[in-house]
């Protein structure tokens, strides 16, 4: 069991016909699951190809949520992608005792 998380941008447009309202962009980051290291996404068309690109996106605008609309801050994200619980239970960063805390996919998934 996992949970997935989603970068929402609203956009400024409106019809000029309807004025009604753009629906926001909205990218999967990715998924955190118990055993596994963080699945992060890429969005090549939106030129997200690394987690630097993602930390680069969400200082600009938009807002992060997890599956269930629980709004989660940066550094909750942060946190959930790079400070994973090893099997051992001890817990570990980034690159700590040369064992990734995250992966990088490209395409949709759950």
């Amino acid at each position: 069991m996992g949970t997935n998380f989603y970068w929402k941008e609203p956009q400024d447009d409106r019809c000029d016909h309807c004025g009604r309202e753009t629906p926001p962009i909205v990218l999967h980051i990715g998924k955190s699951s118990s055993g596994w290291v963080f699945a992060l996404n890429t969005h090549p068309e939106y030129d997200i190809l690394s987690l630097r690109d993602w930390l680069e996106r969400w200082k600009r605008s938009g807002i992060i949520e997890d599956e269930y609309g629980r709004e989660i801050s940066i550094e909750q994200m942060i946190y959930i992608i790079l400070c994973r619980k090893h099997p051992s239970g001890l817990r570990w960063a980034g690159w700590a005792d040369e064992t990734p805390t995250y992966g990088i996919h490209e395409g949709e998934f759950s």
